[in-house]
């Protein structure tokens, strides 16, 4: 009976037992091979467990069964994963075929174009972030894509309200207090910046870049002893960081 094995299967993965949902979907798959979800699932949970490759395997059969969204959105980020680039905004372009207000694909495209070029090709990506805030505005990551877009720019205004916004959409969310206290820092703000990066320090303990961009702030406050404090809270993460710091302090 595979639908059994796949309704078994996804009371293991909402239970968070992966190995179990992974064995129980295949089950699913083997008896079969037209269950288009159990593939999907697999391709979904591999994803997750970082199995790129294995992940594709299964997300293609899923394709092959019932070509639709959610299937091209996972592919999509199996190959933005792999830094296969193309391959990946052709996936999130087939995506959009089916809903163009998908704002996951959006999202995909933009941290593509971000995250796996070098430099940046920050104008691609601001213009898919917008498109994904657009479709989906709960999306804390679409709206930290933007203000690290902007921040790039040297729009530091600009980022402020993306990347407050994002914080307030996933607090845990320790990327978003760098790049918005990173912000606050070049704008003057230092006080809003020193308590966005302690509470960036407050979700990751180990964030060496809020320790060190409030060093930056503590040298422009005059406030040598709380810049060295960073400094040697800063020097057991990464001492390249931490010593660049210190030339700063030196300088004051």
């Amino acid at each position: 009976y595979a639908l059994a094995y796949k309704q078994l299967g996804d009371v293991y993965q909402n239970l968070g037992k992966k190995d179990d949902a992974i064995a129980a979907y295949k089950k699913c798959y083997e008896i079969s091979d037209q269950n288009d979800d159990a593939c999907y699932n697999l391709g979904y949970l591999y994803n997750g467990l970082g199995e790129y490759e294995n992940a594709l395997k299964w997300l293609n059969k899923a394709k092959l069964i019932k070509d639709k969204t959610d299937v091209n959105n996972e592919i999509g980020y199996a190959y933005y994963k792999l830094k296969k680039n193309d391959e990946a905004i052709t996936a999130y372009q087939n995506a959009l075929k089916f809903n163009e207000k998908n704002g996951t694909a959006y999202k995909g495209m933009g941290d593509v174009y971000r995250m796996n070029f070098n430099p940046a090709k920050v104008e691609d990506a601001s213009t898919n972030y917008l498109k994904a805030i657009e479709y989906n505005p709960k999306s804390s990551g679409s709206y930290y894509g933007l203000g690290w877009c902007y921040n790039e720019k040297a729009k530091y205004e600009e980022a402020i309200p993306m990347l407050t916004k994002s914080i307030e959409l996933d607090r845990t969310f320790a990327a978003s207090y760098v790049e918005l206290g990173y912000a606050q820092y070049m704008t003057g703000k230092y006080p809003e910046g020193l308590n966005t990066l302690k509470a960036g320090i407050a979700q990751d303990n180990k964030n060496k870049l809020c320790r060190y961009y409030s060093g930056l702030i503590y040298i422009k406050q005059g406030d040598k002893t709380n810049a060295s404090n960073m400094y040697n809270e800063l020097k057991p993460l990464d001492e390249k960081l931490a010593d660049k710091l210190m030339a700063k302090i030196n300088a004051m």
